[in-house]
């Protein structure tokens, strides 16, 4: 008979980029739970955590988020395959607390933070029963707003470390942005420019680095951070 279930690891030579892992050194790698970010752009709680040195092993992480250790958006996370991806921040009980971000290299990387806010990318609006307008973004969330003209698709909900909407940041023309995929991945910057897309391509930005460099990426590839 067929497995229907959901597996809870998978190959190393089949994770993503963004799990950085190394191919030849263990064969299986922990799988996250769908419904929270995508595949590739997330890692099991229980690997972050044991990336971040808080534990040793898979086991010792595991029984430290069963304990109710390691908060995510404010709330104990008791699953070792919880979903994390970028812009979350991690906290542990009586410890510090850190920001998962992508280095440049398209891998998960870590941060320790003290800032009490995060930011989160708008990819879908909808209208909901009731006449609700509804924001979806990118880690899963869903926020409800009043009036669909107070976000758009492509600005950034500003929430604190347990999920309370502070604030929109807006998509626009000398907006700080970083860069979550593309060939920049990984690079901060200033928006210069917004320009619009057609049948065949996105719409897309010129982001000037703080060098001076500029370069274009989509919009779907940047996360408007302030």
């Amino acid at each position: 008979m067929a497995n229907k279930g959901n597996k809870r690891h998978m190959k190393s030579l089949h994770a993503p980029q963004y799990y950085g892992a190394h191919r030849k050194e263990y064969a299986y790698v922990a799988k996250q739970s769908p419904g929270r970010h995508t595949l590739g752009k997330s890692v099991p709680l229980s690997t972050a955590i044991v990336r971040l040195g808080i534990a040793g092993t898979a086991a010792e992480a595991r029984r430290a988020i069963k304990e109710g250790k390691v908060a995510v958006g404010g709330k104990p996370r008791r699953s070792p395959s919880f979903p994390v991806g970028i812009n979350d921040i991690i906290a542990i009980r009586g410890g510090a607390s850190y920001t998962v971000s992508i280095n440049e290299q398209g891998k998960v990387s870590f941060s320790d933070t003290s800032a009490d806010t995060t930011h989160y990318k708008v990819v879908g609006k909808y209208r909901a029963k009731g006449g609700r307008i509804m924001a979806r973004l990118h880690d899963g969330t869903v926020l409800a707003f009043k009036n669909a003209k107070d976000f758009a698709v492509g600005d950034s909900v500003l929430v604190d470390a347990n999920m309370a909407f502070k604030g929109v940041v807006p998509l626009k023309e000398g907006a700080e942005c970083f860069i979550i995929d593309g060939v920049h991945t990984g690079t901060k910057g200033r928006i210069a420019e917004l320009k619009p897309g057609n049948m065949h391509t996105g719409a897309s930005a010129i982001v000037e680095q703080a060098q001076g460099e500029k370069f274009e990426t989509l919009v779907r590839n940047i996360i408007v951070v302030g």
